[in-house]
């Protein structure tokens, strides 16, 4: 009896953990995007506002931009400027992210063309790309319609409820 229990209770404690394990959300950081042709509060917003979503999807844990500079801040890490892999993968090791989202937004001819990519911090490489473009009127839309590209291909699936809620009912 005392040999099935010791051959039980590891396997026990297994199948307890790997629900557990598998709930962990991933971790994300999502650095500004580098304003190019753009004022840098454009660009800030487009930032927020892809920050916002991720949050929303509550697929992941987005690390709040203020922790982030305070991180940063006390390694002595500037990250302006901070568009390139190698940038990225020092940021979000620093950060204990899995992922780092980083990206620009351009303008020309009259759109904002914002193109982001989602760097895994461990291997060092670009995992996805994205890129919407849209006009200043259009910026909530346009961000809304990029997060949604980024959650489907980050977690491999859609999400839908990055919708907002009006009182005459639902936009995107």
């Amino acid at each position: 009896m005392k040999i099935v229990l010791k051959l039980l209770l590891p396997f026990a404690a297994i199948l307890i953990a790997l629900p557990l394990a598998a709930q962990e959300r991933m971790r994300v950081a999502v650095l500004d995007l580098k304003a190019d042709g753009v004022s840098t509060k454009t660009a800030s917003a487009i930032s927020n506002m892809v920050r916002t979503d991720l949050v929303n999807a509550r697929k992941f844990v987005v690390i709040e931009r203020a922790q982030m500079s305070t991180i940063l801040d006390e390694q002595g890490f500037q990250m302006t400027g901070c568009t390139d892999s190698a940038c990225a993968v020092k940021v979000g090791k620093l950060m204990s992210a899995n992922k780092i989202l980083v990206g620009e937004v351009n303008s020309v001819a009259g759109k904002l063309h914002t193109t982001v990519r989602i760097v895994d911090v461990e291997k060092g490489v670009t995992d996805y790309a994205a890129r919407e473009s849209f006009t200043e009127a259009t910026l909530e839309q346009g961000t809304t319609s990029l997060s949604r590209k980024l959650l489907a291909r980050i977690g491999g699936e859609t999400i839908d409820d990055l919708a907002v809620t009006t009182k005459s009912g639902y936009y995107l």
